[in-house]
């Protein structure tokens, strides 16, 4: 069987779901991963996971909040960045019971979660490698943009990333 067509196993940790790879390896390091805005770990798992391990990483990935197949309680509306930064401490917390080292992987939206992370409990985390993260001033002017000038394009989007 190649790596790429294990499934991860899944868990729920405190309303939040995390995947795995159950990589059984004598790495202290992991990776978590941390997904962008309208998207979920899923968008790990194929091509991400099988690769890191066969480099022998114990890979993480969780849903925040109101993403992929995490909780959905309150209004969405109401949802803040430190909320998520919450979402991502109590999954180290967690983590960090089993593993030494984490190390953050973050895309988008949550490159901006693992930066407002990094700078609330700085001390928890070995690194973090962000790729193409938001700016602290966030999405909104580029989605609201895309939102009123591409409509259809915008529609799209939307439909692909919302599990």
């Amino acid at each position: 069987m190649n790596d790429s067509t294990i499934k991860p196993i899944q868990q729920v940790i405190q309303g939040l779901h995390v995947i795995s790879n159950n990589q059984s390896s004598r790495n202290d390091k992991i990776l978590l991963f941390i997904h962008g805005a309208w998207h979920s770990s899923v968008c790990w798992e194929k091509n991400f996971f099988p690769y890191f391990a066969s480099k022998n990483f114990n890979c993480y990935a969780l849903d925040l909040r109101y993403h992929g197949k995490s909780v959905k309680k309150g209004k969405f509306k109401l949802i803040s960045m430190n909320d998520y930064v919450e979402d991502v401490h109590t999954i180290v917390q967690e983590l960090s019971k089993e593993f030494k080292d984490i190390i953050f992987v973050a895309h988008s939206m949550g490159g901006l979660v693992a930066q407002k992370y990094l700078t609330k409990y700085p001390d928890t985390i070995h690194s973090a490698i962000l790729l193409a993260p938001a700016t602290s001033w966030g999405v909104r002017s580029i989605t609201l943009r895309t939102m009123f000038q591409h409509p259809l394009t915008f529609v799209k989007m939307k439909s692909l990333f919302i599990f």
